[in-house]
């Protein structure tokens, strides 16, 4: 007892050294979030500066001297948060480098906003990955009040949710959004007190034939004599009719001779369509082979809407 008695005041006595004359004082973490001398049983430490009576910067480290937060406190003690703190992350995200998707282990900010007086204020934002958003959130009273939105996590500053916060509840109209309505809500939702009122679909999707996969597939079998992958694009007027059938990757000459002409052939479909507005979209199909058996003959069938050339969501095409 008087051994742990001595390393307390010697701890308390190296921050208050430190602070006093305007260095860094390093503390360090035990997993139940209180400081020891002991850096064996550490799991993170902080590096404290005294920038003023009332402003202490603290930077948390793990053992691997990777960052995880950095923030102003009003405390010597560290209790009272004021000012901006930035929440770091080290995880494995997705990155596209010259065209080719990999992972990679980055350390970036995942969570930044403020706090005033120890309690959470204004615009918090939290991102998917560096650079990428993925929350946005406005706090008042250490309560969520104001505007929430959530975005894309591969186009970013897309919003693809966003509301109205009362109090930690939400209220009012809260919408969800694609790529398909170029920004116009899909869906919207009326909320009172955190309690859901109504419920509006504003989107009608594609209706193909309903045998249209077991029949497409009937047309390329014959002709698809290995593991491959086909593209076929086409525009769905606002009245329901093919056109413009094109190959964007093709199989074979016959495969794509063969797709072409049952494109061309298909009867009336039903077009997306929002609030009652027949939609005219371009689509692509595309036949590769299963997911779990990537060197099989068989075919499945996704099929996407496209904007600018570029699939933005997958739509239901069948088995």
């Amino acid at each position: 007892m008087i051994q742990m008695k001595y390393y307390f005041l010697l701890l308390i006595a190296t921050m208050f050294f430190a602070s006093a004359l305007g260095q860094i004082s390093k503390i360090y973490v035990a997993r139940d979030g209180k400081f020891t001398v002991y850096p064996k049983h550490a799991i993170s430490y902080d590096l404290i500066q005294k920038i003023s009576d009332t402003e202490f910067v603290a930077r948390t480290y793990d053992m691997k001297d990777t960052i995880l937060m950095e923030g102003t406190y009003k405390d010597e003690s560290l209790s009272i948060p004021n000012g901006k703190f930035s929440y770091y992350l080290n995880k494995k995200v997705d990155t596209v480098l010259n065209g080719i998707s990999h992972f990679e282990t980055a350390n970036f900010v995942f969570r930044v906003g403020y706090y005033l007086n120890g309690i959470k204020t204004g615009m918090w934002i939290e991102n998917w990955k560096r650079g990428v958003k993925r929350y946005s959130f406005v706090f008042k009273g250490d309560k969520l009040n104001g505007r929430y939105r959530k975005y894309d996590y591969y186009y970013n500053n897309y919003v693809v949710e966003e509301g109205n916060y009362v109090d930690d509840k939400k209220d009012g109209e809260w919408n969800m959004f694609s790529f398909d309505t170029l920004n116009a809500p899909i869906k919207t939702q009326v909320f009172a007190k955190n309690k859901l009122i109504k419920t509006v679909n504003h989107m009608k999707n594609l209706g193909l034939p309903k045998n249209f996969a077991e029949e497409f597939r009937e047309v390329l079998m014959p002709n698809w004599e290995r593991p491959g992958i086909f593209q076929v694009q086409f525009v769905i007027n606002n009245e329901g009719k093919i056109v413009n059938p094109e190959v964007l990757k093709s199989y074979s000459a016959e495969i794509d001779k063969v797709a072409l002409a049952y494109m061309s052939g298909l009867e009336k479909v039903t077009p997306q369509i929002y609030d009652g507005i027949p939609l005219a979209r371009v689509y692509m199909i595309e036949a590769k082979p299963p997911k779990d058996e990537p060197k099989s003959r068989a075919i499945r069938f996704e099929l996407y809407h496209l904007r600018n050339n570029v699939p933005v969501s997958e739509l239901e095409v069948g088995p």
